[in-house]
This record gives structure tokens, sequence and C-alpha cells, in this order.
């Protein structure tokens, strides 16, 4: 059974009845639909909420327990918890008021959590409705992703919790109030045994006056409630974060780590551009508190590997030694074995990592999108993992020296730095693509959203036989979101868009991707 929770207050009457019939539609009837009253005062309000509560069992309706005259709503936390408390489902999935549910989502929902035992949370797609009652915005969300999670909520709705983990959590925290469904969601990633992504477009977020579908300046309060969020989880994973700052678009946070408290020891790997070169080996010279340059090798990977992290160069891109320390501060971290960048051109992403399929075949996500797009664009606005990324600037954890061997001495080719950085995911870390510093790199750049062949690289055939099995699971969205779905659906094409080269949109979204 999955457990509907939705806080009322005082919304259009329409669409409350809107809500309740996208679940009634639904061909999973294992359901309970809870209206948790938070205050309302509009009568026709209350009427269809008596209304529906007599239209099927299955609608709940609990009033407001202290509800007077003059008493005021309840916050959204207080209400939603007071609807779980009541809930009978196994499955707990929190609605606004003003909402619709997805065809067939429930059944999707539930069935995820049925077949494995391990999901303690699952998410869809989900797009807008206008006030004219069309749907627009989808948006295609990656497989989990606890990095991007701390730089915006990119799952939103809809979110369905299992309620053992919910009530484990303690449910939502008032004093978060506008984020609630963030800081759950951070919290969640810390204790869920699994999390699934699932694609559909299960969820309809209705355009009103004043919501953060009409505008992303609607609700400041929220976002300052987000930005406390994401500061609350670094602080409980020990990560070494000084301030959450403000990012593009409203609600988008930025890390400022710590500085490192001594340098890092590199082999730093220069290929590319020869007239760009000497910048970078100024560059290095002067962050003597940043990198203990260990060699520099011009165009060749090192022929003798150490113990030490590798820091891989594009000189074509412009020297920035901001960019360089935060780099190296993600490659600090647990769990981190490779960070990557990719400069940007006239306000374009050059890409958004890679997806691949067991052929070798890596395909750049989104190529040439606007940096400033939201939406789809939103994954570019935060860190997050890929399989396959760093053919700009990559920094390599100091375990991958094995996959060096196998390179000593050789020219650097793409396919290789990308095989490299795919060396992470079959250690159990994929890469960190961190797009926001590519506005500080810049630079000139050949090949821009052209596909690469990695079984053209030495370390291919080592790295078949090592890749988990789960890399591959699912063909969607592991690491990377349904990005070729954008075309099929008419939205504007990306510039230079792998559909002209690959062939039909149709033959591209059949392809299997991670």
């Amino acid at each position: 059974m999955v457990s509907i929770v939705v806080p009322v207050h005082d919304p259009d009457p329409s669409h409350l009845s809107a809500l309740a019939t996208s679940v009634r539609r639904q061909s999973h009837q294992a359901w309970e639909l809870i209206f948790v009253d938070a205050g309302s005062r509009r009568p026709d309000v209350l009427r269809m909420l008596d209304q529906l509560a007599g239209s099927d069992e299955r609608v709940i309706l609990l009033a407001r327990p202290e509800a007077s005259p003059d008493s005021r709503p309840g916050g959204i936390s207080d209400t939603s918890n007071r609807g779980a408390a009541g809930a009978r489902g196994e499955v707990l999935l929190f609605v606004d008021h003003d909402d619709e549910l997805g065809d067939e989502a429930l059944g999707h929902l539930a069935w995820a959590f049925q077949r494995d035992p391990a999901v303690d949370l699952a998410y869809t797609d989900e797009d807008q409705i206008t006030p004219w009652g069309r749907s627009v915005a989808p948006v295609f969300k990656p497989g989990p992703s606890p990095w991007l999670a701390l730089g915006f909520n990119y799952v939103t709705h809809a979110m369905a919790v299992r309620r053992s983990l919910f009530e484990q959590l303690d449910g939502l925290r008032s004093s978060f109030d506008g984020a609630q469904d963030h800081d759950l969601l951070l919290r969640a990633f810390e204790h869920a045994r699994s999390v699934v992504h699932l694609p559909l477009v299960g969820y309809h977020w209705r355009r009103t006056r004043g919501s953060v579908a009409s505008s992303t300046t609607a609700k400041p309060w929220a976002f300052e409630a987000g930005r406390r969020a994401v500061e609350d989880a670094c602080r409980r994973r020990h990560l070494p974060v000084v301030a959450v700052k403000a990012a593009h678009p409203p609600g988008v946070w930025q890390l400022e780590w710590a500085p490192p408290a001594q340098p890092r020891t590199v082999q730093v790997v220069l290929h590319g551009d020869p007239a760009g070169r000497p910048r970078w080996r100024s560059l290095l010279g002067r962050a003597g508190d940043l990198v203990d340059v260990l060699s520099v090798d011009e165009g060749r990977w090192p022929r003798e590997p150490a113990e030490a992290a590798v820091l891989v160069v594009d000189a074509a891109l412009l020297p920035a030694r901001s960019v360089l320390r935060e780099l190296l501060a993600w490659s600090a971290l647990p769990g981190v074995l490779v960070t990557a960048a990719v400069g940007q051109l006239a306000g374009r992403h050059l890409h958004l990592g890679y997806g691949i399929d067991r052929d070798g075949l890596a395909l750049p996500i989104e190529p040439g999108l606007p940096t400033r797009a939201v939406g789809p664009g939103l994954l570019g606005a935060a860190p997050r993992e890929v399989a396959v990324s760093g053919d700009q600037l990559l920094v390599a954890h100091e375990c991958l020296a094995p996959y060096l061997q196998r390179l000593a001495g050789q020219p650097v080719r793409r396919h290789d730095v990308l095989c490299l950085a795919l060396a992470a995911a079959a250690e159990g870390a994929p890469a960190v693509h961190i797009p926001h510093l590519g506005a500080r790199l810049g630079g000139r750049h050949g090949g821009q959203g052209h596909p690469v062949l990695l079984d053209a690289s030495v370390l291919w055939p080592t790295l078949m036989k090592s890749l988990p099995e789960t890399l591959w699971r699912g063909a969607v969205d592991v690491f990377c979101p349904r990005h070729e779905l954008l075309t099929d659906l008419g939205l504007p094409a990306p510039v230079e868009t792998l559909a002209g080269q690959l062939g039909s949109a149709s033959s591209w979204a059949s392809q299997t991707t991670v």
C-alpha cells in the first residue's frame, strides 16, 4: 500500500479535486489518500475536503486538532508528519495540495519497493502544468547522486520513502520548512539501503501564483532553508566545508572548501596546445601551497608513474589557481578517486560528462547546453557523479597507479584520459564532474560534442573485466541521465547534438547507456 500524504492549506478546490482524480485513475489500487488540514479557512475548500472524504473510504481527512477561528496554520513538516503518523501504508508519498500524479506512477513506485526489499527511497521524473492545463518543462533526472543532492534538490517530486526509514529519521524537520523535502533527501541518502530512480514522468507540478514552479524567486525563505539543510548535511558528514554559497539559479548551492593542510604531491601531464604549456608550468611553479610537483611530462604519460596523484591538463585551457584548488579539495575527499572540470565556450557547456555502452562508445552528455539553462540544464549546475569525464582537466587518485603503468611513456590521447576516469568506476567510485569550474577555464577546444571510442585504449579490455555489473544494469541512468530523450520531445537541441551524427533520435535512444 502507498499512503499519499497531502498537507492542505486553502488551495483552489478544483486543484484538490484534480489531485484526487489523478489518484483514482491509477491502475494500482492499493492506496490511501490522506488530506491533512493545516488550518484551511475557505468554506469551499472545507466543503471539497468533506466531499472527497465521503466519496471513497480510502480518502481520509485529518482535521487540525487545535482548530479554532484564531489559531495559526501548522507548518508543512508538522502537518506532513501528522499525516504520516496516521498512515497504514508501507510506502509514504508526499504530494502538494495543488499538484497531480502522473499516469501509472503508483504502480511503478509500489513495484520498485516490492521487487527489492532493500529499496528505501524511490523517485520519478516530473514536469509542470501550466494554468491552461498543458504539461511543459519535463525534467529527466539522473540516478542516485548524493553529490548532486548537495548542490540542489534535484529529486523534488515524486519522492516516495519506506515508512520504516521515515520513522528512523524521525520524519520531516520543521526547522527546515520550505526545504523539508531536500533535508529529508539528504538524510535519506545517508541511511537508505538502496535508492532507485524510475524513468517516467510520475508527477505534474502545477504552476500557480507564488509557487517556485512559476518563479524561482517566489520563496526566498525556502531557498535559505535549503542552504541550511546542505550546511547541516556537510556538518553531519564531517566534510571540510567552510561555507555554503548561493550559485545560479536560485536554490543551487556551491561548497567552499577549507584550504588543504599540506600541498598535494602530483605528477603533471601537459598535453594539447604547446603554446599554452608555459602558462601552466608558471602557475604550477607558483602553487607551492597547493601542489608539490613531482614531475612534468610534455604530451606523454609519466614513464615512471609514482605513488602520487596525476594532474592531466589540456594546455588549451586558461590557467586558474582557483580551479586547481577546488579540484584538489574534491580529490582529497574519502571515496573520490577522480575529479574533473571541462572548459566552456561562449556560455555553453562542452559536455556534462559521458554516457558509455558496452562497445566502448562514449557519448557526451548534452554538449552545447547553455550554462544558465534551467530544467534539464540543472544537471550542469552542481558537481555530480558520472561514469566518464575529464578530457580537459583531471586529477586522478594515487590508487589508480596500476592503470598508469599500462600507459607509461605513451602519447596522451583522449580515449586514454577518459578510460583513466572510468577506472575510478571500476574501483567503485565514479568520477566527480564539476561543471561550474568551466567558466574560469575557458580556452580553445576542438571536438566539442564528438563521440569517443574507448575501445581504442589499451586500458579498455582490462576495464571491461573489472567494471561492476551495476554499471550497466538498468541501461539508462546509473550514472547519467536520459539526456537522449530531450530531442524526442522536441525541446531546443543543443549545439552540435549527437542525434545528427549518430542517426535518428529513436536509434540513439535505443542504445545502452549508463
